[in-house]
């Protein structure tokens, strides 16, 4: 075994025993079934499909992959669930339960993995659209599907992709839509909340929260937002008193 593979090893080795030590084996198995959400032979076929058609357009954003390995920025590794790209299905019935304008508003992916949600919300005319994520070999991914995506379409300077800690990625000013594909467990997750209440204290401004596949939906109810109606496999959240 090369010294790289001795190094993936050994960060393997230590997030396991990290959740292990925290949470118990039965969390290892839980992280992986709640970040799949959906479930059985219509989500495996709904998967394959959606793989395949951006797979067909040059970009990597399928199969799943698992954390344990990656190089993390930042010390939350063990509270990020494995990356599986988001739905398009889903995706699009989430924009388009949006109540305030897209044209106005910035669009951030925490959690956002080889970028399929930046890619798709970069055919919105959202005003700029913004991807955090803090696996480095995810976001390298990312960043060549939109290299590709530049060749096919011409670079689009509303992009840009952090690779970052989303616990300490400073929010833009003006509306915000944030996007969660249930990226994180708690105490993390609690810090994003937090952050981004603070965030509106300090500019009250139109804010919504797209989070899918919502596990940990309690921890924006308890942080002070609004829950708003949705569909099932969505939760959506508004500062309080917005509307």
């Amino acid at each position: 075994m090369n010294r790289s593979a001795l190094s993936r090893a050994a960060r393997f080795v230590a997030r396991m025993s990290t959740i292990l030590a925290a949470e118990g084996p039965s969390r290892l198995i839980e992280k992986v079934r709640s970040r799949l959400g959906a479930s059985g032979r219509a989500y495996r076929r709904m998967k394959r499909q959606d793989d395949a058609r951006f797979d067909a357009a040059g970009y990597d954003t399928g199969g799943i992959q698992t954390l344990y390995t990656m190089k993390i920025v930042g010390e939350n590794g063990a509270a990020g669930g494995n990356h599986i790209a988001t739905p398009t299905e889903d995706f699009e019935a989430a924009v388009a339960l949006l109540d305030i304008p897209v044209e106005g508003a910035t669009f951030i992916d925490l959690g956002s993995g080889k970028g399929r949600a930046v890619l798709m919300a970069a055919d919105h005319p959202f005003q700029r659209v913004i991807g955090v994520e803090f696996a480095k070999e995810l976001h390298d991914v990312a960043v060549a599907n939109f290299a590709k995506r530049a060749a096919l379409h011409g670079a689009d300077d509303r992009v840009a992709l952090h690779l970052d800690d989303a616990t300490r990625f400073p929010l833009p000013p003006g509306p915000l839509v944030l996007f969660l594909f249930n990226p994180f467990d708690p105490p993390v997750l609690t810090d994003v909340v937090d952050a981004a209440m603070d965030s509106w204290k300090a500019d009250p401004r139109p804010i919504r929260i797209l989070y899918m596949n919502p596990v940990h939906h309690a921890a924006w109810t308890a942080g002070g937002w609004q829950e708003r109606p949705a569909r099932p496999g969505l939760s959506v959240f508004a500062p309080p008193h917005d509307g």
